[in-house]
């Protein structure tokens, strides 16, 4: 079972980068830089049960799963993921999911939960964490951003991304007890993905951060350069 999550560098991607593997899931975090296409390209693909979404990002989560069910061909019907959304704990802001364009009364009539409150009703007792009974199981997947094709996938097993953390601590010298403060994507579908997360695990003190809703300004005109002189001799 694929979960997928649509979100900054914010504690909740962070926990799902150990919940959601310790429920026997796979995590499928998307790049919060792609548009509504490509993400619903992802969600196609991936047929996650759960997505989970930051409410900056409720708007291009909305129109990809719009997207990904008019992509369906024939009589195949695609089930719709439940809808978690991520809202700020420090300020909460009730953000609705809106409605599918010209329907409803403008809120979403698919299932929509809260993360937070998704967590409190959790149970150990009656659903303890899932141990890892082969360590060639996938563990996450990841896709490219989609700058030349749609984007591609890549699957990592729990020992591939073990390795890949282990080597990468030893390779920069980490020592005992470090802070961090991470500032590379976790969804970024590179080699730094969600390793990035389990490599800040063996940080005690490890910071994150939630951008602010515009990431990118525009870029300023570009100067003119100025012109070679050419002189004969």
């Amino acid at each position: 079972m694929q979960v997928s999550v649509l979100a900054p560098n914010t504690p909740a991607l962070y926990e799902m980068h150990f919940a959601v593997p310790m429920a026997g899931a796979v995590l499928n975090a998307i790049n919060t830089r792609l548009d509504a296409p490509n993400v619903a390209a992802i969600i196609k693909h991936a047929e996650p049960k759960v997505l989970f979404v930051d409410y900056q990002y409720i708007t291009v989560a909305t129109k990809a799963l719009q997207q990904s069910v008019s992509m369906d061909m024939g009589d195949h019907r695609r089930t719709m993921p439940l809808l978690v959304v991520i809202d700020d704990i420090e300020k909460p802001t009730g953000v609705t999911v809106p409605a599918p364009s010209g329907e409803g009364d403008g809120h979403h009539q698919l299932p929509v939960l809260e993360y937070e409150q998704l967590v409190a009703r959790g149970d150990t007792a009656r659903h303890p964490p899932r141990p890892v009974e082969d360590k060639w199981d996938a563990v996450a997947l990841n896709y490219t951003s989609g700058t030349t094709s749609a984007p591609k996938g890549v699957v990592y097993s729990h020992r591939g991304a073990y390795l890949s953390t282990l080597a990468l601590l030893l390779q920069w010298g980490v020592g005992h007890e470090p802070s961090t403060c991470g500032r590379l994507q976790c969804s970024t579908a590179t080699g730094g993905c969600s390793h990035g997360a389990w490599r800040r695990a063996a940080a005690p003190t490890s910071a994150s951060a939630r951008p602010p809703p515009r990431l990118c300004t525009p870029p300023s005109p570009p100067t003119a350069l100025p012109r070679c002189s050419s002189t004969s001799s």
